[in-house]
């Protein structure tokens, strides 16, 4: 929720491993420990750093939107049969089928000029604002930039923390 005391947003590109290890082995635990009780509220960032995630991406942003998180945790959990597959957008093309999305809606999502040039600029944007130079990243309180794919027992320290200079602060 929005009003979470720790805010933490992660930059994160569908073809990165590391990302997809952070969403298989650390995002359930921070899920079920932070997130679900209302103490972190928790941003996904798309971040591609090459086409095929570019492509991901995008056919994730037209899910119906009670499907996007799903189909993200499905390119994480699939990663490997598509997004280093010299057909990738083929296999793409055939889990977005699986997820229900039509043949149509794929090729006019990946002919949307504008969401990819809205996707991209806000890419460069959070680069530039908070040198980000890798994925998964992440920013919590807008102050503290991390990247890798941290364990569980990373983000208790981080959490703490933040917990802890946010109370500091409300105290001035």
């Amino acid at each position: 929720m929005p009003t979470a005391p720790v805010r933490i947003e992660e930059f994160s590109s569908l073809t990165c491993p590391h990302c997809a290890h952070f969403h298989r082995d650390t995002l359930p635990a921070l899920k079920e420990k932070y997130i679900d009780s209302g103490k972190v509220f928790f941003v996904f960032t798309d971040f591609p750093l090459n086409g095929p995630a570019l492509d991901a991406a995008m056919i994730a942003r037209c899910m119906p939107p009670e499907r996007y998180f799903t189909f993200i945790g499905f390119l994480y959990e699939n990663q490997d049969s598509w997004a280093f597959a010299p057909d990738y957008q083929a296999v793409l093309r055939q889990n977005a089928k699986l997820a229900g999305m039509s043949d149509e809606r794929f090729d006019s999502c990946l002919a949307d000029t504008a969401l990819k040039e809205g996707l991209v600029a806000r890419m460069q944007d959070k680069a530039t604002k908070h040198q980000i130079k890798s994925t998964p990243s992440f920013i919590i309180n807008d102050k503290h930039v991390t990247s890798g794919a941290l364990p569980i027992e990373a983000f208790d320290e981080m959490i703490a923390k933040a917990e802890t200079e946010g109370a500091a602060g409300k105290e001035e």
